[in-house]
């Protein structure tokens, strides 16, 4: 048998039971409850399905986005900083999806009786959904950030 070709040499991503991808699942899982806060805005004849998938869409996408950080990592800067500036966005986008149809569970236009689990899970996919969005930003930031590592100070007498 012989040698199986290895990756790049990218980083390896975190594997599956790391933090980020459990905080990306639940991003993920926020999607039935936002659905049946939003669903009613549409009428009895929208389908739920439909709805739990599309709002499950920029979740869906940010992560893939996210591995392709790794994957993508030897492509150099610019690529990595548009993977990132596209997570920001998608993330905005679950954040305010999701921020919605809680709103809406907060002041009353949407019963919390009967779906306080999925309310919960998008809660908890809100707080994810946050910090998944706010991470890249902050990978941005020190990218952008200009070194602060100054030459050692010359010892020498000058005069």
């Amino acid at each position: 048998m012989g040698k199986s070709k290895g990756k790049s040499k990218g980083k390896k991503a975190p594997g599956l039971m790391s933090f980020v991808v459990w905080r990306q699942l639940v991003m993920v899982l926020a999607a039935p409850g936002a659905a049946t806060s939003i669903l009613p805005l549409f009428g009895p004849e929208a389908n739920f399905m439909v709805a739990v998938v599309a709002i499950a869409i920029p979740s869906l996408v940010h992560g893939q986005l996210w591995k392709w950080t790794f994957d993508w990592h030897s492509k150099g800067p610019a690529t990595l900083r548009k993977l990132r500036l596209g997570q920001i966005a998608l993330g905005a986008i679950h954040c305010g999806i999701v921020g919605f149809a809680l709103l809406r569970v907060a002041t009353g236009e949407t019963p919390w009786q009967g779906a306080g689990f999925f309310y919960g899970l998008a809660i908890a996919g809100l707080l994810a959904g946050a910090w998944e969005t706010l991470r890249p930003a902050l990978e941005l930031r020190e990218q952008a950030a200009p070194s602060t590592k100054e030459p050692p100070p010359n010892n020498e007498d000058s005069g």
